[in-house]
């Protein structure tokens, strides 16, 4: 896994120990129990506020606190197994062949169970050293609101799954969508805090989720408080997702309108009003590229944009990028979105296509968390407009990306706009082995060797350069690696 390195500060927390979009596994120190309760406890913190059926044979196990809950609503027998931290250990199990009347009862008591199944044959689990652990994984989340097996679902009413979002300060009103998944009904509506009582009791449905922060809505804390219907808190570990539309400005664009509008900064506040202090993930961005449309920019433009607004977002904490769209409509359909794809409708590559997925192969680094080293280094030079973001391989070696953040291409007048090089000196604690990796305007990566060094002139471009770092085995580095806003000011 690739890692942010010790140099880029996280909006976050300032920690640096693991990467956005990992989640973080919780559970008892591994070393001092055994694989199988090891693999458990990693699933189960995967999945939290859900009973883990932890699949064994030919049983579904439950353990800890969910065996106790377990025990209680069904009425079965609670056993023990093993010791943990000197305590017994509480068991108790159901039968794979019964599991869908054991799932009845507990969906219908308000609980949520997450159906973890064996995923490979222990034979082959054995064929890797007798302590391997057969592999798990969870193949289902079974709630109120997303039963579909005819056994579990009332045949005289809809079992229908309602989201709530909305309630920001600047128009107090709620969007809702219902849906039913064993039938595919699907309702969106929106309405006011003082009717959100009634359009909720108009839809009756089997289970809500909502983001934490709107449970605190009186009407939402009075049906948790006094209903037995289930309530889904999405908390920060689900995050927010936002829209950043472009409008064919560079990624770092300060905005084309009041108060930034359009800029990342602008969507941050945004997002942070709605839902403050969750993690946001980006689900649509990207650049069109028909030059006969509004908001539309060169191919080769959007071939310095595209490897750039991944790493911007990266910068300002947004955990997890999707970009809008792979392949361009066919001919015929709605220009005014027809054009955003990386592939031409033809499926032939565009330059942002090659530039990215260069990008990606350089940095790729699949792979479990690890704990990141510092690296020092600092930049001097005119540092206005030049940004960077360091990550760390497993391996040691670093990768420092760098450009120059300004516009290329003025939407409106249809003209490109020239972006000077900024002439930039790196200087590194110890000296290291240095590798540039360049784009070019087709998007391939071009590669030169600069030697073994502590200084290194270097001229950075809008296209991102990604020098990879290579330092001695008898290095130690001691000084945490300084922001380039730090930089600049030195």
């Amino acid at each position: 896994m690739l890692k942010r390195g010790p140099g880029t500060p996280s909006p976050f927390d300032g920690s640096f120990s693991q990467a956005p979009g990992e989640a973080s596994r919780g559970g008892p120190d591994s070393a001092k129990i055994s694989p199988m309760m090891a693999q458990y406890h990693a699933i189960k913190a995967a999945n939290p506020g859900s009973l883990l059926f932890y699949r064994m044979g030919d049983f579904y196990e439950l353990f800890f606190e969910d065996a106790e809950i377990a025990a209680r609503a069904l009425s079965i027998v609670l056993t023990k197994r093993g010791k943990h931290e000197g305590m017994d250990i509480p068991m108790c199990g159901v039968p794979v062949e019964r599991a869908e009347d054991y799932l009845n009862r507990l969906i219908g008591q308000g609980h949520r169970v997450a159906v973890c199944e064996q995923i490979e044959d222990p034979a082959e689990a054995r064929k890797r050293g007798g302590k391997s652990v057969v592999r798990r994984e969870v193949v289902r989340l079974v709630t109120p609101g997303t039963i579909t097996e005819e056994l579990l679902l009332d045949p005289v009413r809809a079992n229908s799954l309602l989201a709530i979002a909305g309630g920001g300060p600047l128009d107090n009103s709620f969007g809702l969508a219902c849906v039913d998944i064993s039938t595919g009904s699907f309702i969106i509506a929106t309405t006011s805090e003082a009717s959100l009582e009634a359009e909720i009791a108009r839809f009756e449905p089997a289970e809500i989720v909502a983001p934490e922060a709107l449970l605190a809505v009186p009407c939402l804390a009075r049906l948790a408080r006094e209903t037995k219907l289930p309530i889904t808190p999405l908390g920060r570990e689900a995050g927010d997702r936002q829209v950043i539309a472009t409008g064919g400005r560079n990624p770092g664009t300060p905005g084309w309108g009041a108060n930034g509008y359009g800029s990342i900064s602008w969507n941050l506040s945004n997002v942070n009003t709605a839902c403050p202090g969750m993690p946001v993930m980006t689900t649509e961005t990207g650049y069109q590229t028909d030059l006969t449309l509004s908001q539309s920019i060169p191919e080769d433009v959007a071939a310095r944009y595209v490897p750039r607004i991944f790493l911007e977002q990266w910068l300002r904490g947004i955990q997890r990028t999707y970009l809008y769209e792979l392949i361009d409509l066919p001919p015929g359909g709605s220009p005014a979105d027809s054009a955003f794809g990386l592939l031409h409708s033809d499926f032939s590559s565009k330059p942002a296509y090659l530039a990215l997925m260069n990008l990606l192969h350089l940095l790729a680094d699949p792979g479990p968390s690890f704990t990141t080293k510092p690296f020092g280094f600092v930049l001097t030079g005119d540092l206005s407009a030049v940004h960077h973001v360091l990550f760390e391989k497993r391996n040691g070696t670093f990768y420092l990306a760098i450009w120059v953040e300004q516009p290329a291409y003025d939407v409106d007048q249809k003209q490109a706009i020239p972006v000077p090089v900024q002439p930039v000196v790196l200087q590194t604690e110890h000296e290291v082995n240095l590798v540039s990796h360049s784009f070019n305007e087709a998007g391939a990566m071009q590669t030169a060797h600069l030697g073994v060094s502590s200084t290194y002139a270097l001229v950075v471009s809008d296209s991102v350069t990604v020098l990879e770092i290579d330092q001695p085995l008898s290095a130690t580095m001691h000084n945490p690696t300084r922001n380039v806003r730090e930089n600049s000011k030195k």
